[in-house]
């Protein structure tokens, strides 16, 4: 794992010169300079990370049926996510997903929770206070937003279509075999979550760009 700090610098426009066509051009389409900084730095992140692994020019990406990147032949698997000033990347030699949101926001947590949960997570959810409603949403989420990214499915694949487990001490899915959830260690004002296929070793590294 990768923490990645989306915080701008003087340097920006020469790491946005670093990226591929496509992603400077997607930079370019947005409206706000906060979401072209979040890009810019998260996907310099990204190729810096890929280069580290795999040297630079070694690599090349491709877009798998619903649109997840991935490496062209590779034994890698990676995954990027972010929110307001924090990306994650997950990198290993298994199937993959990681989800990060800032929870500082506002949000209707029980209206979305009845809108995209399953139906046991619902009844879980509805018997917790406001106050626990507000601390367990984004755990809820993050778990589930890192499964269907780890899969590749994207939004074909139903949010209500499985259930995960606020149990910390019962197994993280409820009809997910051979998948594994951890809660992963940022700030406060953060959740994330990591899905593999099977267990693995979780080690946090900062990015510190050179």
């Amino acid at each position: 794992m990768w923490r990645i700090w989306l915080r701008p610098d003087s340097d920006l426009e020469e790491r946005y010169a670093c990226l591929s066509d496509e992603d400077r051009a997607r930079a370019d389409r947005f409206l706000f300079d906060k979401d072209r900084h979040q890009l810019i730095l998260s996907h310099f992140a990204q190729q810096s990370i890929l280069d580290h692994y795999l040297g630079a020019g070694n690599w090349q990406l491709e877009r798998a049926d619903h649109g997840k990147p991935r490496l062209v032949g590779g034994e890698l698997e990676f995954n990027l996510s972010h929110a307001h000033q924090l990306a994650l990347m997950a990198v290993g030699t298994t199937q993959l997903g990681v989800d990060v949101e800032y929870t500082e926001r506002p949000v209707e947590y029980l209206s979305l929770a009845r809108r995209f949960f399953a139906a046991d997570e619902v009844a879980v959810f509805e018997s917790l206070t406001p106050e626990q409603q507000s601390q367990e949403f984004f755990t809820i989420w993050t778990r589930k937003e890192a499964y269907i990214k780890a899969i590749g499915d994207g939004l074909s694949h139903p949010l209500d279509a499985f259930s995960v487990n606020l149990d910390r001490q019962a197994p993280a899915f409820h009809n997910c075999p051979g998948w594994s959830l951890y809660e992963l260690d940022v700030p406060r004002d953060y959740r994330a979550a990591l899905a593999t296929k099977g267990p693995v070793s979780v080690r946090m590294r900062d990015f510190r760009p050179r």
